[in-house]
C-alpha cells in the first residue's frame, strides 16, 4: 500500500504541471513554494516539510488561488511569474 503522500499525489484526474518558485530551509525543516497548474488553471502551494534523515516525516500544505491585490494595496503589489515569460493572474507583496 502506498504511503499517504504517494496516494495523494498519484491518480489525480486533472492534468497537472508543477513550477517550483523557491525552496528554502536547513537541517530538518524545509519550505517549498510552487505553482501547480490543474488543467491550465494555476494554484499557489506552500509545503512545510519536516525531515528525519532522508525521509519527509511530516508535511503541511497550503493552497490558494491567485487573486488581484485590493485597490488600497495595488501600488505595493508586483506580478508573480509562473515562468520567466508569462505573468500569472494575481499579485504578491514584495518581500
Amino acid at each position: 500500500m502506498p504511503a499517504p503522500g504517494q496516494a495523494q499525489r498519484g491518480g489525480h484526474p486533472a492534468e497537472r504541471h508543477f513550477t517550483v518558485l523557491r525552496i528554502r530551509g536547513g537541517g530538518d525543516l524545509w519550505v517549498s513554494e510552487c505553482v501547480i497548474t490543474y488543467d491550465g488553471v494555476p494554484t499557489y502551494s506552500v509545503s512545510v516539510m519536516e525531515l528525519t534523515g532522508d525521509l519527509v516525516t511530516h508535511e503541511t500544505q497550503y493552497f490558494a488561488d491567485p487573486f488581484p491585490a485590493p485597490a488600497s494595496r495595488a501600488a505595493l503589489a508586483e506580478p508573480i511569474l509562473a515562468t520567466t515569460e508569462e505573468p500569472m493572474r494575481g499579485s504578491r507583496l514584495p518581500m
